[in-house]
């Protein structure tokens, strides 16, 4: 069986291989802000081209994440590079961005060679919409290697498991779900390419080079806003801890990293596993700083000792995905009303022993009225973390929130109102209660070289804006020097 539009070039095998990683798009709430603030860099398609190259295949990876200015001009790059196949990672917020760059390909000459996957992949209709001929459905580990083989003509492809196209015929075809590979047989990711100077300085424990890993794939909480459990399976999978300790001692040996973000969804579930990997980093003398992210409950009896090898470890920051401080709302999402107790505890806990302590609030979860979501910045008050984040409820296709809850469940607060009150706690939280100053002293006290970071990051934005008003001078007609009458 073959794809809509795929012809063979002969007897060519498959030689070079493009995997592409958009930002989000332009029109998406707070796109700017991986642009200029934080400049992560991605990891899932670095383990695509890890299986690839061990297969003998060349790669070109290209990390668009936060370059917007690249990716408006990438589709150019591709046709240039005139590669066997292109592989884009998507999620909903860059799978627009997706299809802009598709529409600027030469479909005749990359006609049924184009994969879209990631998370966007849940909603097919929205990937072939963007004009992708196989949509890689789940985790990619295994199922690239048998693509691009199939693409050889080795197998069909329909005997690719985790993939869904559109045959000869233009019938939607998709395959039984792909193999998932055991957590030690994950591979390491490929940073050939990387460039260590990015950095995200939301992340105010920063140190550059900066590095990120996955210790664990999945997440065990099944959140009614979020599409992440059902990407992973339904499944929480940890690594070997030596397996984990093997990929940071790369990163600090070879590749210099100072800092680590781990992008867990929650980070080490089991105290064996933390204590056996905080003791492993010291055995190997692997000096190096982290962040990492907990979920409330996180630890429970437990999260002094948690605590104290973790700052032992070198762990700067903890991060809780806190969502909301009302019982009602918390059982409403999936979440347990126990988190606000739990979260009263770990916060003066965490400042006292030295971490950065990070809460992340949505507003506009069902349920949210201005009285809850005004409880949430009384309760961050209250318990003073380092730094916190509020934003508005993104909507995301393939949730619970937007597959199975009735619209009439939902809040009943438009999305101006919603930007409005996250505006308005940030204002009252950084502004009107300590919280730019705990941000402050944390930064001189443990990370200065944070605050150069962040200079040069002002100075490039107030290059762009030069630039930007250089332009419209411009193109400014000659004459008063005035805007043209909206009349003429």
């Amino acid at each position: 069986m073959g794809i809509k539009g795929f012809v063979r070039r002969g007897e060519q095998s498959i030689q070079r291989i493009a995997l592409v990683y958009l930002p989000a798009s332009e029109d998406y709430p707070f796109s700017f802000m991986p642009e200029h603030f934080q400049k992560r860099p991605g990891l899932g398609l670095r383990y695509l081209v890890a299986a690839l190259k061990a297969n003998g295949y060349q790669v070109d990876l290209f990390d668009c994440l936060f370059d917007s200015t690249r990716a408006r001009g990438l589709a150019g790059e591709l046709n240039a590079g005139r590669y066997d196949l292109i592989g884009f990672s998507a999620t909903h917020a860059s799978i627009g961005r997706v299809g802009s760059v598709v529409s600027g390909l030469d479909r005749a000459f990359y006609a049924g060679r184009l994969i879209v996957g990631g998370p966007a992949s849940s909603q097919l209709d929205q990937v072939f919409a963007a004009g992708a001929d196989v949509a890689v459905i789940g985790e990619a580990d295994e199922t690239i290697v048998s693509l691009v083989r199939a693409y050889e003509g080795h197998t069909g492809f329909d005997e690719v498991r985790g993939i869904a196209f559109h045959d000869e015929s233009g019938a939607q075809v998709a395959t039984p779900p792909a193999t998932i590979v055991p957590p030690d047989q994950i591979p390491m990711p490929d940073w050939s390419d990387f460039d260590p100077k990015s950095g995200d300085l939301l992340e105010i424990a920063m140190r550059r080079p900066y590095y990120v890993v996955m210790a664990s794939r999945g997440c065990p909480f099944h959140c009614a806003y979020c599409v992440t459990w059902k990407y992973w399976n339904g499944k929480y999978r940890g690594r070997p801890v030596e397996q984990v300790l093997d990929e940071v001692e790369f990163l600090v040996r070879t590749q210099g990293a100072r800092y680590i973000r781990f992008l867990d969804d929650v980070f080490a579930l089991r105290m064996d596993w933390l204590e056996a990997f905080c003791e492993g980093l010291h055995q190997r003398d692997l000096q190096i700083k982290f962040g990492i992210t907990l979920h409330p409950l996180t630890f429970g009896k437990d999260r002094q000792r948690a605590f104290e090898l973790l700052k032992e470890a070198g762990c700067e920051v903890v991060n809780y995905g806190a969502q909301s401080s009302d019982p009602t709302v918390l059982k409403t999402i999936g979440r347990s009303p126990d988190e606000p107790d739990a979260l009263r505890e770990a916060i003066p806990l965490a400042n006292s022993m030295g971490f950065a302590t990070v809460l992340t609030y949505i507003f506009g979860l069902p349920g949210d009225t201005r009285e809850t979501i005004q409880a949430n910045v009384d309760f961050v008050a209250s318990v003073r973390p380092t730094l916190v984040d509020f934003h508005p409820l993104d909507y995301l296709p393939g949730s619970v929130l937007v597959d199975s809850m009735p619209v009439e469940g939902r809040s009943t607060l438009t999305p101006a109102e919603l930007s409005d009150l996250c505006r308005g706690a940030f204002v009252q939280y950084y502004g009107r209660r300590g919280g730019a100053f705990r941000a402050a002293w944390f930064i001189l006290r443990n990370n200065p070289v944070w605050l150069a970071y962040a200079s040069r990051t002002a100075v490039d934005l107030m290059g762009l804006a030069t630039r930007r008003a250089a332009s419209k001078l411009v193109a400014r007609p000659r004459g008063s020097g005035k805007e043209p009458d909206a009349r003429a």
